[in-house]
């Protein structure tokens, strides 16, 4: 069988991203200066003639070898770019955010009067299992207060949730918290593991935490404010609770608690579709090609809802709605059983049965959409 070294991989890599990377300051237009590299593999293998596919029917490595394959790769890349962690993102939010608001808006017409209905959108959205909407233990903590927006949690040590929930390979915890007063600084721990000190709230203010947990692997990966602060060692015992805890000497607030497992569909976990390979063969496998599948466990943003009942109506409340930006976005697998509905700028085909409130028309009993023209009655949208 055709062995692939790590070596071999390295020196093929090397000798096609020769080139210098580019480093601070230098221009892109520069001579001689590369961005980008290519990574090939050599084989010796009679079937590598030419270009060969990674895994598919003119693949020559086995598991083994596509797994140095992409260690080899990553190694490099890590160097090459400059970032050993290979966490830096190539655009931050900002510089897209300011490329976005370099771009000219539509011009208007100049005979006709145009009214833009880009602004003044709200959205809300309602669960439709109100079983699943009560159950949140961690808004009965013993002390705990629920505000809108935070739960408030008291001095002591606060058991969120049990991370045992999860099936057992991967998973990630996010949560907001900020101190309501000065004090040590929050801890957390994750059953008998207390979290690295780099990763504990001493600031003040409201800050980001995510934990990325790989039991497969028993490593755990915490990121504060987007940026990775700690590795550190986590494993469950199994059969046995793994509770999220939060310690604090001092009332601490929580805001947007969020629970995803990933389901190892290598392991039959999800369901399996039947589907008709090349040359007729029938297998069965998952349409969207993805290795897991992730599941919603936990999702609170300590928000009370207001009800939309008679939210089409000009005596409607909607000051606690959220305020949204076209094109408004509501589905994928965390929103699943859940409705969102649209108070906003509509358009109407008879304006005369329309009135305008808070910088928006208002269209008793419907609603129409500005996805397409001509527009079409709605209830609502996913």
């Amino acid at each position: 069988m055709n062995t692939i070294l790590p070596a071999l991989i390295i020196a093929a890599f090397s000798l096609i991203s020769s080139g210098a990377p580019a480093r601070a300051g230098e221009s892109a237009a520069q001579p001689g200066v590369w961005r980008s590299f290519a990574f090939r593999a050599v084989s010796t293998d009679a079937k590598a003639d030419g270009e060969t596919d990674f895994k598919g029917s003119t693949a020559v490595m086995s598991t083994e070898q596509r797994v140095a394959f992409l260690n080899a790769y990553t190694d490099y890349a890590a160097a090459w770019f400059g970032d050993p962690k290979l966490d830096q993102l190539a655009v931050t939010p900002g510089e897209a955010e300011q490329r976005v608001g370099q771009i000219k808006p539509q011009p208007l017409t100049v005979v006709r009067q145009t009214i833009r209905l880009n602004d003044g959108w709200k959205q809300m959205s309602t669960s439709t299992d109100a079983e699943k909407q009560r159950d949140r233990p961690w808004r009965k903590l013993q002390g705990a207060e629920l505000k809108d927006c935070e739960l408030v949690l008291p001095p002591g040590t606060n058991e969120v949730l049990d991370l045992a929930q999860s099936s057992g390979w991967r998973y990630e915890l996010r949560w907001d918290a900020r101190r309501e007063q000065q004090g040590q600084p929050v801890r957390w721990a994750f059953g008998s593991v207390i979290a690295p000190q780099s990763s504990w709230l001493a600031g003040e203010g409201w800050h980001s935490f995510r934990l990325q947990a790989d039991l497969a692997g028993k490593r755990g990966y915490l990121s504060v404010d987007g940026n990775r602060v700690a590795d550190f060692a986590l494993e469950h015992a199994p059969g046995k609770p793994v509770p999220f805890s939060i310690l604090c000497d001092a009332p601490t607030g929580l805001r947007n608690l969020v629970f995803i497992d990933y389901h190892d569909r290598q392991h039959g976990r999800a369901t399996q579709e039947e589907s008709e390979q090349p040359g007729g063969v029938g297998q069965k496998a998952y349409n969207d090609r993805q290795p897991y599948e992730p599941v919603v466990l936990a999702d609170d943003d300590f928000r009370t809802k207001p009800s939309v009942e008679g939210w089409n109506t000009p005596s409607y409340d909607d000051s606690r709605w959220l305020p949204a930006s076209l094109p408004c976005v509501h589905g994928a697998f965390a929103k699943q059983g859940k409705t969102c509905t649209c108070a906003a700028p509509l358009i109407c085909r008879r304006p005369e049965k329309c009135f305008w409130k808070s910088k928006r028309w208002i269209l008793p009993a419907r609603f129409m959409s500005m996805e397409s023209w001509p527009p079409r009655a709605r209830t609502g949208c996913r």
